[in-house]
Parts: structure tokens; sequence; C-alpha cells
């Protein structure tokens, strides 16, 4: 996977190249470097410090790219990294994709694969946020249709956007409170379906503000509607069947 990156950079289809990370609040961070530097260096550096994941007397770490996440948008190829603490000698015990390999790796040992599916739920608010609203009740809006669904452009874009960048999405409706729409995303191992959840969300915000419009997944945003979730369609296998099963 990583010569196939640089195999682009060379012919010129990527211009940047995107380092990604999660910080230990679940928040997604990243920088940008140019084609170039990326290929002089194949690493990131940043301070651990600023985001809480190391003190300032050690705050110097490095994002070491993880290929096998590494998606193209235009020009830009963005790549979710693992973080090293002390100049890349040892890996960040803070680092939650690391948590998450960890306890992978720990269901393997013991013969088994764990699928985690997720639904998320947020809102869709315009700039005075106020949620985008088609006068019906505030709280008889579970799945509606057109025309009383006035976000179904706004889901129809985000299936394709999602679908772009090989997020998986199933399934997208409006829910139960005024503005408030759910997504669901493909069951997939638990590293891979918490970077699919991250990086949806990310889509979601920037589809929404480049459309004037605001998306929150803050648990209460609106008092007395309906506040949103997340939920977690979860499953443990072994080599043949699912083990939660119970016919």
């Amino acid at each position: 996977m990583l010569e196939e990156i640089i195999s682009e950079i060379s012919e010129g289809k990527i211009r940047r190249v995107e380092l990604e990370y999660v910080d230990i609040l679940g928040h997604l961070r990243s920088c940008l470097l140019s084609a170039e530097k990326f290929l002089e260096s194949r690493t990131g550096s940043f301070d651990a410090s600023s985001v809480k994941i190391s003190s300032i007397s050690d705050s110097d770490a490095l994002l070491i790219p993880d290929p096998s996440t590494s998606i193209i948008v235009g020009e830009d190829c963005r790549i979710l990294c693992e973080i090293w603490e002390e100049m890349g000698s040892r890996r960040s015990s803070k680092d939650p994709r690391f948590i998450a390999r960890r306890a992978e790796e720990f269901l393997l040992s013991e013969g088994y694969r764990g699928h985690l599916g997720v639904e998320m739920e947020f809102f869709i608010l315009d700039k005075d946020l106020k949620p985008i609203s088609n006068g019906w009740n505030s709280k008889k809006n579970y799945m509606i249709s057109p025309p009383l669904d006035p976000l179904r452009d706004f889901e129809i874009e985000a299936m394709e956007r999602l679908s772009k960048v090989q997020l998986k999405p199933e399934v997208i409706h409006h829910e139960v409170s005024t503005g408030q729409l759910e997504i669901s995303l493909a069951a997939d191992s638990l590293l891979r379906a918490a970077d699919s959840t991250i990086r949806a969300k990310r889509e979601i915000r920037e589809l929404a503000n480049g459309m004037g419009l605001i998306a929150t997944f803050m648990p209460k945003p609106i008092p007395g509607m309906n506040g949103s979730g997340m939920h977690f369609h979860m499953s443990l296998w072994d080599d043949k069947e699912n083990l939660f099963y119970d016919p």
C-alpha cells in the first residue's frame, strides 16, 4: 500500500499527504505535508503535551502512518497514524488506536474475532444553531419520507461522500427529533470500525459546512428534544460461527 502511495506521488496524482491521529478524548487531529516532505520523512512529528498524551518534558512524538488506512480525496492522501513517544522509541499507551489494536490482539490470542457495527445520530443545524425543520411535530419525524423530510438531499450527499472514501455507509434516515439524522456503517473489526466512525464524523461535518450548515454529534444539543446517541451492534466469532447467535 505504501508503494502505491509513493507511485502516485511520483506520477503527480498526489500533491499533499494528511497525517491523521486520534487524541485521548477521541478528537481527530491532523497535519498536512507536501508530497515532497512525505517522501523525505515518511513520518510526522508533533507536540504530544499539547493534546495531553505526554508531559512537556517528554513532548516530542512521532506519527507513523498506517498505509492500510489511506484514502484519496482529490489530490490529497489521508493516512491514519500510530503515535510513538520519545521520538519513536515506544508506542504511546494513550493512543486510542493502539488500545483498540491490543484489544483485537487479545481476542485473537483467545481464538476469537470481534465485529462491530456503528449507528450514529446527529443534528443538522443552520447558522443560527436551529435544527433544520419541516414545520412538522418535533417528535414525530422518525423515518419521514420526502417531501416532509427536509434533509433528503443531505442524506443522499452523505451516502455518496462516505462511499467515495470507502467508509461503507449502509442506511441513513431521519430520526425522531427535528433536524436529526442517523447513519449506519457496515460492521467491521474493532479498529477498522473505530477508524470508519471517526472519519465518517469528519466527512459529515465537512459536508454540512460546505452547505452552510452545522453537523453536531453532541448528545443533547437542544433542550426539550430527543438527544443523539451512538449504538453498537457487537458479535463475537470463533472460526465457525457467531457465538452470540442463539436460535
